[in-house]
């Protein structure tokens, strides 16, 4: 079996179209026996012909409108090769977590961005604005479901785990790094070489977009009393 990795910078790239390469890992009985990589075409490679490209190198490519529609008979055709599901999205996850339980005997690990009430509870706080607050008590008890059903829950961070166990002690629910790297040289760090500051943020997510308002607002203000020449990326 094949399997193709999205792939940046040694880690798992968060975007399969707009990877640096794809890394092709050859697998036998749960052994790792080869692997190589694949230049990832420029622009989206969800519009190219990368699909055909990976197929052609033996690699399985599930995509289009007919998977889309029969992915309940590929799980039923392939369950007992199945050992592990990976979900997340409190919003899409549910489609498919009865469904694999029923079918196959894999273990199913959640993994949640955020907490979405949690969030949402937030806004409300700051806002005044009810909606969020209706929000958040709509989400609480179907994250906590998804949780609940799950095998494993995983979240970046330990303020999601701990407001989670403050709930229910009894789920499962552990905090691990959002990314991890392999074969990272350690060549030192030299405060005085560095300069400036990047905020990194999709700005379809609420919070990203308060985040570099406060920094504009309160955070950069202060900074420019002590680093005049400072300059904040935004990407």
């Amino acid at each position: 079996m094949k399997v193709a990795v999205p792939t940046r910078d040694g880690r798992v790239d968060d975007h399969f179209g707009h990877c640096d390469h794809y890394t092709i890992y050859t697998i036998e009985n749960k052994q790792i026996l080869s692997r190589e990589d694949l230049p990832s075409p420029q622009g989206c490679g969800c519009k190219s012909g990368i699909a055909a490209d990976l197929q052609q190198m033996g690699v399985e490519v599930l995509y289009g409108p007919e998977c889309a529609q029969h992915w309940k008979d590929w799980i039923r055709d392939n369950a007992e090769h199945i050992d592990y599901v990976f979900l997340n999205r409190p919003h899409i996850a549910p489609k498919y977590l009865e469904f694999i339980r029923q079918n196959t005997k894999a273990r199913i690990i959640y993994y949640g961005h955020d907490l979405a009430f949690l969030r949402e509870m937030r806004e409300f706080e700051i806002t005044g604005d009810s909606s969020f607050r209706d929000s958040a008590i709509e989400w609480k008890p179907k994250e906590l479901a998804l949780m609940r059903a799950a095998d494993m829950a995983y979240y970046p961070s330990y303020v999601e785990v701990d407001e989670i166990h403050a709930i229910d002690p009894t789920v499962k629910v552990k905090a691990i790094p959002a990314y991890l790297f392999e074969n990272v040289k350690w060549e030192g760090y030299d405060h005085g070489a560095r300069k400036d500051i990047m905020f990194i943020g999709g700005f379809g997510h609420r919070p990203n977009v308060d985040a570099v308002k406060w920094i504009a607002d309160e955070i950069l203000p202060e900074l420019l009393k002590y680093l005049p020449d400072v300059k904040i990326h935004i990407l």
